[in-house]
């Protein structure tokens, strides 16, 4: 018998022996808003957000936080109630320097959870179709040259 495969044992029977750890209220974090997206259109961004909440919610709110011109507040839900579907339609655009259009959803439970805020998040991003990953390097890369010009422009004297 190998080391190896005598210390594998003996670790399996000492496990088999062991009391079972249980945690309870473990919680996914945000799996208990039951939230999926349907895009409908990518620029601008048209999506159908359908909430089936696993738990009853105080309050519930669907924002964009990055969208063109400042945070948009799509939806905002007050107690839902488990099992039951709500719906939520959002449409907004980021910037072209931007990867994607964020669509953010935050619950209070209406039940607190010992040991757990009240709080639930959930997240979904659209990519968007005009961001050039590319081009948005070649920007970066030359304002770091520029930044180093003017570092090396300084006098000597300044430098150290």
């Amino acid at each position: 018998m190998t080391p190896r495969f005598f210390f594998g044992l003996c670790t399996l029977t000492v496990m088999s022996f062991a009391p079972q750890m249980v945690q309870a209220h473990e919680i996914d974090e945000g799996l208990e808003l039951g939230a999926a997206i349907v895009v409908a259109n990518a620029d601008p961004v048209r999506a159908t957000i359908s909430l089936q909440p696993r738990v009853a919610f105080k309050a519930v709110t669907v924002e964009l936080p990055n969208a063109v011109g400042g945070a948009v507040k799509a939806c905002d839900f007050g107690n839902l109630v488990a099992g039951q579907t709500y719906r939520c339609t959002v449409t907004g655009t980021v910037a072209d320097d931007d990867t994607g259009l964020v669509i953010a959803i935050s619950g209070i439970r209406a039940v607190p959870v010992p040991g757990h805020d009240d709080l639930s998040y959930k997240a979904f991003t659209v990519p968007n179709p005009r961001y050039d990953s590319l081009a948005q390097a070649q920007r970066k890369t030359e304002q770091l040259r520029k930044r180093a010009a003017t570092l090396d422009s300084k006098p000597a004297s300044v430098r150290q």
